[in-house]
């Protein structure tokens, strides 16, 4: 058998550098994974850092976002957002409280410095210009700031201005005070030299005329005796006017004796009731027809055209007032009809021409009834204000709407009366609730008008109130001066005067308020003859 090769031995090379190969690899990768780890640990703290240095930055911003919402508050501009940010953050210690109180504690010790001119005027401090402060948690206040900077800046500057335009308008009066006082004493020492001059002028006048005065007084003195004797004769016939003046005198004196025996009558006929029943003036001679007639008054009885007479029946002095008292039916304001009792004269005259000494013409301004009551030769005439050759001297109070339009006519019937040629003495004016004129011992009678009669619902009742007692005190000053006091509805129709004797309540009142409502209109014109 053969023998067997011996096998050959195997190089234990390659297992080395394996060996080699992994211990390098297995270094190696040690080594990176230990570099690898050093640097994550690395890149976490530069993370971790970064952060910290992020955090702090936005903790700082904050803290500026803050102190800029603060110094906003605090200068005036800032939002609501701003103010309910900060006292909802607020937390004692905050950067921005802290900030608040070095801004306050700078005012206080700035205000410090400033000095008043007045020195009973407090300091000020910040409270006075901010009014904002830390309280006592060291939290900011939640109602913010009370006053702002710029406000407070603002009112100093306009305060300023204003001081600045005071201190220029003092300066510029103060110029203008020097100036006008220059011009005073340039004018004083003008006067004195003018006055000097005057004086020098003046004393050198006197004396030329004292030496006339005294040429003249001796001249005057030599003429003397001639002038007494010149001036007695004038004192003689002075005296013997007086005698004649004495005499007329008396002479008036008993005419007005009669005119007061006449004036005492009447008053007895008015308190028997009688005071319709006046002594007849004169008589109708003849009726024309162009209805007009003639009377027996005339220029001898100072008769004058517009004169007016009423016109009773030949035998009313014997029939008496009754006789011409008749019932009428009259509607009231409300157009309800009822009965008043009434005189009714038989006719009203007018002058129209003055034909001589006892006689003049009229036209007929109405006649009650031309029929059956026909205005005949021999009627008699009335005017209870008029006597021949005398007149009464009348005043007029109250409101008197002869027409019954609602309107006061007390001028026109002072025009009208003064064209009669009676004598308007005086009328009560409404605007000035005074007389215009004057009551005399001449005024004879008071005529009053009606009188305005406040309502509830009236809007001038306080108005007419107060017009009716200032016309109540002018009717008792009448009466305490002795002037008889009686109703125009009596007087006129005894005068020849046609008046609307039946004016309703409601004219009476529009008339009142039409016064009311024109106060202020041009003050009143006297009476002619005033």
């Amino acid at each position: 058998m053969a023998k067997s090769k011996k096998p050959k031995k195997e190089s234990g090379l390659p297992v080395v550098i394996a060996l080699v190969f992994f211990v390098l690899t297995t270094v190696g990768l040690g080594v990176f994974c230990y570099v690898l780890y050093s640097d994550q640990e690395g890149i976490a703290a530069a993370a971790e850092k970064e952060k910290q240095t992020a955090q702090a930055a936005a903790k700082q911003q904050k803290i500026a976002e803050n102190k800029a919402k603060l110094y906003r508050l605090v200068i005036g501009i800032g939002e609501q957002d701003d103010r309910e940010s900060l006292t909802g953050e607020s937390k004692p210690g905050d950067d921005y409280v802290a900030e608040l109180k070095k801004i306050n504690d700078a005012i206080t010790k700035k205000l410090a410095t400033v000095k008043t001119a007045d020195p009973t005027v407090p300091q000020l401090t910040a409270a006075d210009v901010l009014g904002w402060a830390p309280d006592n948690e060291n939290k900011l206040p939640a109602l913010g700031p009370t006053k702002f900077v710029l406000d407070e800046t603002a009112k100093a500057l306009g305060q300023r201005e204003l001081a600045k335009t005071s201190a220029t308008a003092t300066i510029d009066a103060y110029t203008k005070a020097v100036a006008d006082l220059e011009k005073k004493e340039k004018a004083y020492n003008d006067a004195v030299t003018k006055l000097t001059d005057t004086a020098k002028t003046i004393s050198d006048k006197i004396s030329a005329e004292l030496k006339q005065m005294q040429a003249q007084s001796t001249a005057r003195l030599a003429k003397l005796p001639l002038d007494i004797q010149e001036l007695q004769g004038k004192l003689d016939k002075e005296i013997e006017g007086v005698t004649r003046a004495k005499a007329e005198i008396k002479e008036k004196q008993g005419t007005i004796e009669g005119l007061r025996a006449d004036l005492a009558a009447r008053e007895e006929k008015v308190k028997k009731g009688e005071q319709l029943v006046d002594e007849p003036l004169g008589r109708v001679l003849r009726r024309l027809p162009d209805d007009t007639v003639e009377i027996d008054i005339g220029s001898n009885d100072k008769a004058k055209p517009g004169l007016t007479f009423t016109v009773l029946p030949a035998d009313f002095p014997v029939r008496g007032y009754q006789s011409r008292v008749k019932v009428f039916r009259v509607p009231d304001d409300r157009g309800v009809f009822r009965e008043v009792a009434r005189f009714e004269e038989k006719a009203n005259l007018e002058i129209v021409e003055v034909l001589g000494p006892n006689s003049s013409r009229c036209r007929i301004v109405s006649e009650s009834n031309p029929i059956r009551d026909r205005l005949l030769p021999g009627d008699l005439l009335y005017n209870v204000a008029w006597r021949r050759g005398f007149v009464d001297h009348v005043a007029l109070y109250g409101i008197f709407d002869t027409n019954g339009d609602g309107t006061d006519d007390i001028k026109n019937i002072v025009r009208d009366f003064d064209r009669m040629g009676i004598p308007v003495d005086a009328f009560y004016d409404l605007k000035e609730k005074k007389w215009v004129g004057e009551l005399t011992s001449k005024t004879r009678y008071l005529i009053g008008g009606e009188m305005p009669s406040p309502r509830g619902n009236d809007p001038f009742v306080k108005e007419k109130s107060e017009l009716n007692d200032a016309l109540a005190k002018a009717r008792e000053d009448a009466k305490q001066k002795g002037v008889t006091v009686i109703s125009f509805r009596d007087i006129f129709p005894r005068m020849g005067y046609r008046v609307k004797l039946d004016v309703g309540d409601d004219k009476i009142q529009q008339a009142t308020s039409q016064y009311i409502q024109s106060i202020g209109a041009a003050p009143a014109v006297a009476p002619p003859g005033n």
